[in-house]
């Protein structure tokens, strides 16, 4: 029993209409008071919840993104090395034709050697156009996999900023 209860049920007390009307407005603001704390606790939790999982998707992302760059970087490593050593070669090629001597007693005639040079220098170019071919495939790849982390990251943004 309450002790407004024991108050009330005393024979030699009269409760009067103004006293049970501000007892009642007490009790109730106490109760709002309470449900607005319980609110804002579930809230604060809810908060907190999510935005823990808004920081681990931003991580994941991150580290999807730092993934795909380094594979892309690899891959362009590899790819350009190798039409590096490709380029040199036929430099190296195009230097000894260049040294080449020509003659009849020679055994090289000019023109032989102006077509070995003529090709050496269209492989070359066709070599310097691959490197570039690459180098600009792997920068749209690399700018593909930028845009699509930014709409990633913006994303888990939005979505944090309409829960909380």
């Amino acid at each position: 029993m309450c002790s407004s209860d024991l108050f009330e049920s005393n024979p030699g007390i009269v409760v009067d209409d103004q006293f049970a009307k501000e007892r009642s407005q007490i009790i109730s603001n106490i109760e709002l008071e309470l449900a607005k704390r319980r609110y804002k606790e579930e809230h604060s939790r809810e908060n907190a919840k999510n935005l823990a999982t808004s920081k681990a998707l931003l991580e994941q992302v991150n580290l999807d993104y730092g993934t795909a760059m380094k594979t892309i970087q690899k891959r362009r490593e590899a790819e350009t090395k190798t039409l590096f050593v490709h380029i040199e070669n036929i430099k190296k090629e195009l230097e000894h034709i260049a040294q080449m001597k020509t003659g009849i007693l020679r055994g090289l005639s000019k023109n032989t050697k102006a077509q070995r040079e003529a090709e050496a220098r269209q492989r070359l170019a066709v070599a310097q156009d691959e490197l570039a071919a690459a180098v600009q495939r792997f920068n749209d790849e690399q700018e593909k996999v930028r845009a699509e982390y930014e709409t990633r990251k913006q994303a888990v943004s939005r979505q944090f900023q309409e829960r909380s």
